[in-house]
């Protein structure tokens, strides 16, 4: 388990680099190196390129649209957080994020929320997995100016332990008349 942690968060980090570096390339930032040179991003790279085209029409580039993890025996939440770039040339308003029930809660800035170009912003998806177990898999829909999006993800949830009946001098009829 730790060995998928850490590759998850290698390949998060990874995507939020990216996503970073294309908001920065859109936006026409310059980077000064720390020998003076000056760094200009672009978003010529062919992952970069397939990615902006394939949601050139929602104008929010995100990290993922589908998360996935395994719970933990007795975890009672799992949290996910999904980091969007707006790689349009405006600002773009997000007007509401709807979850798809409610044991899922959502936490963003107040809402309408502008999200000027360039800009990256996350936001956060927790779930309630009290009395759930199996594979569980929701959504959140995204509503902005620009269109709407819906994010997924999916959970693992072990099955809980079974419980095992246990006895007490005072329950059990056998040790009761002793």
């Amino acid at each position: 388990m730790k060995t998928n942690n850490h590759r998850h968060n290698v390949n998060f980090l990874r995507r939020q680099s990216a996503v970073f570096l294309l908001g920065a390339a859109l936006a026409g930032l310059t980077f000064q190196t720390a020998a003076g040179e000056s760094l200009t991003p672009t978003a010529s790279a062919p992952a970069v390129r397939s990615t902006v085209a394939a949601q050139a029409s929602a104008a929010l580039v995100w990290d993922s649209e589908l998360k996935e993890v395994s719970a933990k025996l007795g975890d009672a939440t799992a949290t996910f957080t999904f980091w969007f770039t707006n790689a349009s040339k405006t600002d773009i308003t997000i007007n509401s994020v709807r979850a798809s029930c409610g044991c899922t809660t959502t936490k963003v800035a107040p809402l309408p929320w502008r999200i000027a170009p360039g800009t990256n912003s996350p936001i956060e998806v927790s779930v309630d997995l009290r009395g759930r177990q199996g594979t569980v898999a929701k959504t959140v829909t995204v509503d902005t100016s620009a269109g709407a999006k819906s994010l997924s993800f999916k959970i693992q949830i072990p099955p809980t332990q079974p419980v095992r009946a246990t006895t007490s001098p005072k329950t059990d009829p056998a040790q009761r008349a002793l």
